[in-house]
């Protein structure tokens, strides 16, 4: 108690490192806690090789709604051979299922041997009715399924022009 007293600046340092010491607790981020999908999803309409971002597939209503996606597991054992890199593999009899971003079920639909599934629908089943002509209509959908035991989602947008 004497050093506090003959040194009062000793006594704000140490309340200082105190507090800041409390203060430097490690925050939970909220992106790292995530799991890494199992399989790779390329809807098809939608620019190839963007990952990142959600698909868009535009269609017109004089054509039939052709919903399809392929199925890829990334194998990454040559990883480090530039030669080699990362192989994609078509995954066969993969179930999954497309509904609506609500959780209505517009489908089920294992993939074929080349990895893709593909079905045709219409507007009514996916309980919309078709936009005006020069209107377009947008459409929230999801591919979801379990690939070893893990399940995934690759959310995409329907764009429906009317015409």
């Amino acid at each position: 108690m004497l050093i506090f007293k003959r040194f009062p600046s000793a006594t704000v340092y140490l309340l200082l490192l105190v507090v800041l010491g409390m203060a430097c607790s490690k925050a939970e981020d909220p992106f790292v806690g995530g799991v890494a999908s199992p399989v790779l999803i390329q809807i098809e309409g939608s620019p190839l090789g963007n990952f990142s971002t959600e698909p868009v597939v535009t269609m017109t209503t004089a054509m039939p709604l052709t919903i399809a996606a392929t199925v890829y597991e990334l194998d990454k054992t040559h990883i480090l051979d530039y030669k080699i890199g990362i192989d994609s593999i078509p995954i066969a009899n993969l179930p999954m299922t497309l509904s609506t971003r609500t959780g209505t079920q517009v489908a089920s639909i294992a993939t074929n041997t080349l990895g893709k599934a593909s079905i045709v629908k219409t507007l009514t089943d996916l309980g919309l009715a078709p936009p005006a002509k020069d209107q377009t209509l947008a459409v929230k959908l999801q591919w979801t399924g379990s690939y070893k035991g893990q399940s995934f989602v690759r959310y995409f947008q329907l764009t429906i022009k009317g015409v």
